[in-house]
């Protein structure tokens, strides 16, 4: 176990029943902390800081094989005036930790996350969800997120719905809007990314990555009951560069009949997306793009005047149709 002035601890190939009193009192007050193969760890909150994380800005948790929650808060009380549990915290990192089923436990009231920047989650296979609606409202920093060979991820923004069913209320106001990088790899049960409650959010999203998900079906997915009587277009006003690879049952980017807007995006890879009959269903404005990087078998620059003609052509030709029916 290593500590310096700069409040920077690193715990490493220890048991959780080892670790000391003090080293407890000093895991409080901490800015930056790596745990690293601890055995019988459940998770950390509840066991080593009941009092919360309140200055911890840098989190690192690699190779704890017992970890099934990150933070367990439902035995902590935030006092009317206190700091919320995480308030300081700017990275997050989770790395093969193989019973890992839910990042936070009990009651998400007590957290928040206004200073998160990066979330970083990597080789997690049993994590099913990233980020609740309550904890999405806190995510006013929130600039780039990491997810890699987490297989039964199913939401990173996870929806809720009303309990009457009128309506999807998503988030009733999501604070996503610093958000700049997206890349999401090997995810196999990754069923919904984002509603157009949610693109609304992502007013500086740059860069979106989504490779090898084999189950996802589209990108944007539609809003229920009354919201999606009443979407018209939806924008990414930020948007410079979009890869798709690998997806083999992504039939769209979305099935929605609204225009999509692109002012912004460059690049466009689409490759070894087998399924993906067309871009949309509605019109794609992308006034900057002339070609889309894609291919089945080789990589090559096309362009057939639109977005929504270029895949169809693709699509279409007797290579492919062959290989789909192979």
């Amino acid at each position: 176990m290593d500590g310096s002035r700069s409040r920077n601890m690193h715990v490493s190939q220890t048991n959780i029943s080892k670790i000391q009193d003090w080293v407890k009192r000093l895991l409080k007050r901490i800015e930056w902390l790596f745990l690293d193969r601890i055995t019988n760890l459940e998770s950390i909150s509840h066991i080593l800081v009941e009092e919360g994380f309140n200055e911890l800005k840098y989190l690192n948790i690699t190779s704890c094989e017992s970890l099934v929650y990150i933070f367990d808060c439902k035995d902590i009380k935030i006092a009317e005036g206190e700091a919320k549990l995480l308030s300081s915290l700017e990275h997050l990192q989770l790395k093969a930790l193989p019973k890992l089923s839910h990042i936070w436990k009990g009651d998400h009231q007590s957290i928040s996350l206004c200073n998160l920047k990066r979330v970083g989650v990597y080789i997690c296979y049993k994590l099913i969800k990233l980020f609740s609606p309550s904890l999405l409202k806190s995510l006013i920093c929130l600039e780039e997120i990491y997810i890699t060979e987490c297989n039964n991820l199913e939401e990173i923004f996870e929806k809720k719905e009303a309990l009457d069913e009128e309506l999807d209320h998503t988030i009733t106001s999501p604070s996503l809007g610093n958000l700049t990088t997206i890349t999401i790899d090997s995810c196999d049960k990754l069923k919904n990314l984002f509603t157009p409650s949610i693109v609304k959010c992502l007013v500086k999203l740059k860069s979106f990555v989504l490779w090898s998900c084999s189950t996802i079906e589209e990108i944007v997915t539609n809003e229920k009951g009354e919201k999606k009587a009443s979407i018209e277009r939806i924008v990414f006003p930020s948007l410079y560069s979009l890869e798709l690879e690998y997806l083999n049952s992504l039939t769209c980017f979305s099935s929605g009949s609204y225009i999509i807007e692109f002012p912004e995006l460059e690049i466009l890879k689409i490759w070894r997306c087998g399924k993906m009959k067309t871009f949309g269903y509605g019109k794609q404005v992308t006034p900057k793009l002339n070609k889309v990087i894609m291919g089945s078998f080789v990589m090559e620059e096309r362009w057939n005047g639109n977005l929504n003609a270029t895949v169809q052509k693709h699509f279409n030709e007797p290579v492919n149709q062959a290989r789909r029916s192979a």
